[in-house]
């Protein structure tokens, strides 16, 4: 039996804002493919640093807090025949400072989020942020210091 090729792709994070009336996910377009997803990174270093790198540098919103999502996205890539393994981290963030493209970035509830995202597994994603990090605390555990 032939051993499926799997390889690592880049880091992912789901931004959450905590509004006054509910909690939010920042989802951003792709600019290459033009549909709503969450932001994603690589770079030298950890994993996380990455994925962070790219948020801050599209949004110029500050990370408050980053945990370690306890979740891999995972999707086979019809380009490569490859199984893609993507480690994703959650990121909170001051949803009161404005966002530095908001044409490309938009504030969405869960139910808005699951209308805009194009792929079932995406779907799963935000069902366990939230499920594990907007309706209860999250464990301390999968805190990540920010130096």
């Amino acid at each position: 039996m032939d051993v499926l090729p799997s390889r690592s792709g880049p880091a992912a994070a789901v931004v959450i804002g905590r509004f006054p009336d509910q909690a939010r996910v920042l989802l951003r377009k792709d600019p290459e493919q033009g549909f709503w997803t969450h932001f994603e990174g690589s770079g030298p270093g950890h994993r996380w640093e990455g994925v962070v790198q790219a948020f801050t540098r599209a949004t110029g919103l500050a990370v408050q807090r980053l945990y370690a999502a306890d979740y891999l996205e995972q999707y086979f890539d019809t380009a490569t025949g490859q199984v893609m393994v993507i480690p994703v981290f959650v990121v909170e963030t001051n949803c009161h400072a404005p966002v530095a493209d908001d044409s490309q970035v938009r504030w969405c509830t869960l139910e808005e989020a699951i209308e805009r995202v194009p792929f079932p597994n995406q779907v799963l994603l935000y069902e366990h942020v939230w499920r594990f990090f907007v309706d209860q605390q999250p464990t301390g555990l999968l805190e990540i210091a920010l130096s």
